[in-house]
């Protein structure tokens, strides 16, 4: 299972990594810290120099571009705008889950505190995406 990940959080991105190795499932997870290296992947997708991601998991609040706008990017693109984008977020206003939801995001999740907490919400991404 192939995953991108666009965070700029180290410990955000070390605990998901931890996550999907507790659940013992075979993964490669290709890590865009900002937006534009994001932007840069999407791009380079499109155009076929990439191996496509089976989901997204999208931070909304990175650096350069914000969350929100690579979502409406990669609905876009011509071969990721059918791939499923789970946002995973430190917010949990409404507002925020109401805008992704309807910028195409397949499910929204606010990052959790504990770590086995964090374990179960990573293991539900799994069943959004059918895998």
């Amino acid at each position: 299972m192939n995953i991108l990940l666009i965070e700029d959080s180290k410990g955000d991105i070390i605990l998901i990594d931890s996550a999907f190795g507790e659940l013992g499932i075979s993964y490669s997870l290709t890590v865009k810290e900002n937006g534009m290296k994001a932007l840069s992947y999407i791009d380079e997708a499109d155009l076929g120099n990439t191996e496509l991601p089976d989901f997204i998991i999208l931070d909304l609040n990175l650096p350069y571009i914000s969350g929100f706008d690579l979502l409406q990017q990669i609905r876009q693109s011509g071969r990721l705008k059918d791939t499923p984008v789970i946002v995973f977020s430190s917010s949990a206003e409404g507002k925020d889950k109401l805008r992704a939801l309807e910028l195409g995001a397949a499910a929204y999740f606010t990052k959790p505190v504990d770590y086995n907490a964090y374990i179960a919400t990573v293991e539900s991404f799994l069943g959004i995406v059918n895998i």
